[in-house]
């Protein structure tokens, strides 16, 4: 079993605005291949214009995608607490609290980057080869 997860929002052409989370068995004759290698695609009606396509989320404010051994940070939403400690786009979340991503597993992963508002959370983060703890506030996030 394995989770991808993504936000769609303004600007990625999909006009969409929310949280997707897709869970799939791997085929059985894809044993060998990347746990990431297989996707799967969520269909969401879209909202009329002037809705309220919103979505409020307490986090870090950084969309994750699962890799073997660590999590990728796709994306940081502006005035969330990954912006503002300095996560980036291509950053490599290797431990979370000091437990190896790769030990956690993705979903308790999430849930342990998940948090109560004000909290924090320290990331070993690796960026351009090299690691480094980052201290992330979680916020509520309106995106």
């Amino acid at each position: 079993m394995f989770t991808t997860a993504r936000w769609a929002g303004p600007g990625d052409g999909s006009g969409v605005v929310g949280w997707h989370e897709a869970r799939a068995q791997r085929p059985a004759h894809c044993k060998r291949q990347r746990p990431d290698a297989h996707r799967v695609a969520i269909g969401l009606t879209p909202r009329a214009s002037g809705d309220d396509a919103s979505v409020e989320l307490t986090g870090i404010g950084a969309v994750l995608e699962a890799r073997r051994e660590w999590l990728a940070v796709v994306n940081v939403v502006p005035g969330g607490g990954a912006t503002d400690a300095g996560l980036v786009s291509g950053d490599q979340i290797l431990a979370i609290d000091g437990t190896p991503v790769a030990r956690l597993g993705y979903e308790r992963a999430i849930g342990v980057i998940r948090g109560p508002e004000g909290t924090t959370v320290v990331l070993r983060v690796r960026r351009d080869g090299r690691e480094s703890d980052v201290v992330v506030t979680r916020k509520r996030v309106r995106h």
